[in-house]
């Protein structure tokens, strides 16, 4: 967790999905931008990393103001396609309706305007397609 300038931002790894994002939840009960694991994963590995789905459920115990998925579109080291958890993780975002930015590799983020300034445009590009 990171505190700047009245910005609380989770910045998180790999980790499959369990309680403790709850516990993340309560202990800081104001996030508002978070880095959130959503590719990579596989059978073989729930505890190391989740699904696009469980992070997505990360983000609502924790109570995100703003999600940004990570881990995917980078090298393979699980058997789905390169652009799959990405369109798992919209899918489920806009079923919980948690706010998400998509921006292309490479893009800056300037964070701190998602806490400052609401209605702040960010970048939801589906530059994968």
């Amino acid at each position: 967790m990171l505190e700047l300038d009245g910005t609380t931002i989770l910045i998180g790894g790999d980790s499959g999905y369990d309680t403790h994002f709850r516990e993340i939840g309560k202990r800081f009960p104001v996030i508002d931008f978070a880095l959130i694991e959503s590719g990579q994963y596989g059978k073989n590995w729930p505890l190391i990393h989740g699904t696009p789905e469980e992070g997505v459920q990360a983000t609502q115990d924790m109570h995100v103001s703003v999600a940004m998925p990570v881990h995917w579109a980078k090298f393979e080291l699980a058997n789905h396609a390169w652009n799959e958890p990405i369109q798992r993780f919209i899918h489920s975002a806009k079923n919980h309706n948690q706010a998400i930015i998509t921006p292309r590799i490479g893009e800056a983020v300037p964070i701190h305007k998602y806490s400052a300034q609401p209605n702040f445009m960010m970048p939801t590009d589906l530059w994968w397609e």
